[in-house]
C-alpha cells in the first residue's frame, strides 16, 4: 500500500482567510514601514466595533518585542512577496 503525501500551502492573511487566531497561538506578521516579517505569539485580540473581522487588531509578543497589529497584516505560515497583474497592471503582494 502507498501512500501520498499531500502539502496544504496557505495563502494569504487571516483576513483573507476569514479566519481568527487564537490568544497563545503562534504567527507571523507583518511589522514596521519596511514590512518585515517576525514570528510571534498571540497576547490579545480586540475588535473595536463587533461587526467581522475587519475592525481586529492583535497584540503580539515576538521576543520580547510588543507589536499592536490589524489582523490583514497576520499570517498562519511565513508570508512572501508575489508579483502578479490585475487591471491597473503589475502588483506585489504578500500571500
Amino acid at each position: 500500500m502507498r501512500f501520498k503525501k499531500y502539502i496544504n500551502e496557505s495563502k494569504g492573511s487571516f483576513l483573507d482567510n476569514k479566519k481568527l487566531p487564537k490568544e497563545g497561538q503562534n504567527i507571523y506578521a507583518l511589522v514596521g514601514f519596511d514590512r518585515k516579517v517576525v514570528k510571534g505569539k498571540v497576547i490579545k485580540l480586540s475588535n473595536i466595533d463587533q461587526k467581522g473581522l475587519s475592525n481586529t487588531y492583535l497584540d503580539i509578543d515576538s521576543n520580547g518585542k510588543k507589536y499592536h497589529i490589524d489582523i490583514s497584516q497576520v499570517f498562519d505560515h511565513k508570508p512572501k512577496q508575489v508579483k502578479t497583474k490585475d487591471e491597473y497592471g503589475d502588483v506585489t503582494i504578500w500571500e
